[in-house]
């Protein structure tokens, strides 16, 4: 099965309305950073990865961004390991 995680802000409540929708697809699980605990997420939505977090995550296939922009991301290091970055 899918694992989905959001890397979101906990006061970001349009999470709220969302994440019913995103478990359909797969386990969601909401987070406000990258753990240990986080390597077995296949799909990443968020505004902002750094290259530590990127690291945690050898399963990621694909980023979602939900705000525009790429800046935010280590953009070198993703295209590297061929994860599609899908921009809002």
């Amino acid at each position: 099965m899918m694992k989905i995680f959001v890397k979101a802000s906990q006061n970001d409540s349009i999470w709220d309305r969302y994440l019913a929708q995103l478990s359909e697809m797969g386990d969601v699980v909401r987070l406000t950073s990258v753990a240990k605990s986080s390597t077995d997420a296949n799909i990443l939505i968020t505004t902002r990865l750094t290259r530590e977090e990127l690291e945690l995550l050898p399963n990621l296939e694909a980023v979602f961004l939900y705000k525009t922009g790429t800046d935010g991301l280590p953009m070198d290091e993703l295209n590297l390991r061929g994860i599609t970055v899908v921009p809002s």
